[in-house]
């Protein structure tokens, strides 16, 4: 544990009445005992003019995460709050996600998983800040920093030195084409975000709750974007979104483009957002025929890009079809065509 202030240092800086935060961290953790303290920091170095609470709900944990996490709260009675589960409630088909929204007081909600961190102590004053003055606004989020748990590797201000283009404003298409939004760097509204705990979608098994929430919260306000990095996310190898098996990568990418073709046939987009769709769709499907030397399914995608117009990825794919047309494989094309709006 670093010098940190201490929870009497913390509260100081507040106004009003500290039973009444006005954010809540939500952060939901399992077996991050290596990861668990840095989480934990980032939230007690935030310097803020209001209260606010830390939700923890460790899942059952069986490494040491649950005993760092009582360390803490020892020091810090009034801040960290934490649900300890003694049997894994995700395994049972729970939610830990909504389990710990449903007890938030905050105004505001943040989010931040227990091998996720944040890094500047300016972050929620100054998202607070920002929803404050813009009423139109639902949810603000940051750029932020990539971790390859792996390799060590990092990424600083990873938009940025991407150049990657973050929209303001109005975001559903651009939701619906490229989920750009790291959880650990948002804020949002927590009424607009429980109107959301009402729907029926919300029963449905989204094979990404997080894009499923910005999804919906960008039809209800606008989103708000800065560029300063102040978070750092981490790349696990074991993650849903980035296995190791091409197998497990290859149905979540088709089970997210389900998802959006969900929302697309729920609210529709414009025909020149529909045609990008559809290309991202083809470029992603050609890559794993190409993983899996699928030649039926690259010669698929290159006729159906060819009909898009989409000449470069065309030229492209082209070029990585010549590379593997000798030595066809596995054949993946069946799955893909289950996807029948598209294909």
């Amino acid at each position: 544990m670093r010098t940190l202030r201490t929870e009497q240092e913390i509260m100081n800086r507040w106004k009003g009445d500290p039973s009444q935060p006005v954010v809540t961290v939500c952060c939901i953790t399992y077996n991050h005992e290596p990861y668990i303290e840095d989480a934990l920091e980032g939230f007690l170095i935030q310097e803020t003019d209001f209260p606010f609470e830390i939700l923890i709900h460790d899942d059952a944990s069986t490494d040491r995460t649950a005993d760092i996490i009582r360390e803490y709260q020892s020091n810090y009675p009034n801040l960290i709050k934490p649900i300890y589960q003694k049997e894994n409630q995700y395994s049972k088909g729970n939610n830990p996600g909504l389990i710990t929204i449903e007890r938030a007081k905050g105004q505001y909600i943040a989010f931040c998983e227990g091998d996720d961190y944040w890094t500047k102590s300016e972050k929620l004053q100054k998202q607070v800040e920002f929803l404050r003055s813009e009423p139109d606004y639902v949810l603000v989020h940051t750029d932020f920093s990539l971790l390859y748990e792996e390799t060590g590797r990092i990424i600083d201000t990873f938009n940025a030195t991407k150049r990657r283009r973050i929209p303001n404003g109005r975001v559903f298409e651009d939701i619906i084409l490229n989920n750009f939004i790291k959880t650990p760097s948002v804020l949002l509204r927590t009424e607009s975000l429980k109107e959301l705990l009402l729907t029926p979608d919300m029963l449905l098994d989204w094979p990404s709750g997080d894009r499923y929430m910005w999804t919906e919260l960008s039809r209800r306000g606008k989103f708000g974007y800065f560029p300063q990095d102040m978070v750092v996310y981490r790349i696990n190898p074991f993650s849903v979104t980035h296995n190791h098996s091409l197998k497990k990568k290859f149905n979540f990418v088709l089970s997210s483009y389900d998802q959006r073709l969900y929302f697309i046939k729920k609210y529709g987009i414009s025909a020149a957002a529909f045609k990008q769709f559809k290309i991202s769709f083809y470029k992603d499907i050609f890559k794993y025929g190409y993983y899996f030397d699928d030649v039926r399914l690259m010669k698929r995608v290159i006729s159906k890009l060819n009909m898009q117009n989409g000449l470069y990825s065309l030229i492209k794919m082209s070029i990585m079809f010549a590379a593997v047309i000798i030595s066809p494989g596995k054949n993946v094309l069946q799955k893909v065509t289950q996807l029948g709006h598209l294909y």
